[in-house]
Parts: structure tokens; C-alpha cells; sequence
């Protein structure tokens, strides 16, 4: 087996950044940590922050960032 490494002639031309690598999988890792304590939580999203120590805007942030599903499964007309 021939091995090749980035940046050989006929090898890619453009080496991947690792950081952009590292970053898409912590973006990765932080939205679906963050959707499974929205689930778990019932969408409520003081109990979310509170869960995961953050400010309750910065939670509206994450989720409008990632496009994240709030399902409300036990709003009582209350924060959800």
C-alpha cells in the first residue's frame, strides 16, 4: 500500500485546517449535548440553563444558533 501524505505530488492540494476540523466536531458535540438536556428537561428552558450553568439568553442563543427543537411537554403557562 502506497501512503500518502498532504501536500505530495498528487496528494490534495490544500491541507485541512485541524482547527476547523476541532471546531465543527465541538460545535457538533455542543448542540447535541445541549438538545439532550432540552429533552430531558421537557423544554423547559430555565431548568436547561440552570442544568447546564449558563445564563438563560445565553440557552436562546444556542438554540437559535444550532437550530435546536424546544418540544414543550409540560408547559403550564409558565417559562418553558
Amino acid at each position: 500500500l502506497e501512503q500518502l501524505s498532504l501536500g505530495e505530488a498528487g496528494g490534495l492540494d490544500v491541507e485541512p485546517s485541524p482547527r476547523d476540523a476541532t471546531d465543527q466536531s465541538l460545535d457538533s458535540v455542543e448542540r447535541e449535548h445541549v438538545q439532550r438536556i432540552l429533552d430531558q428537561a421537557g423544554g423547559n428552558k430555565r431548568q436547561t440553563a440552570r442544568i447546564l450553568e449558563i445564563s438563560r439568553p445565553r440557552l436562546d442563543r444556542l438554540i437559535a444558533r444550532h437550530g435546536l427543537t424546544v418540544t414543550d411537554r409540560y408547559h403550564d403557562g409558565h417559562d418553558s
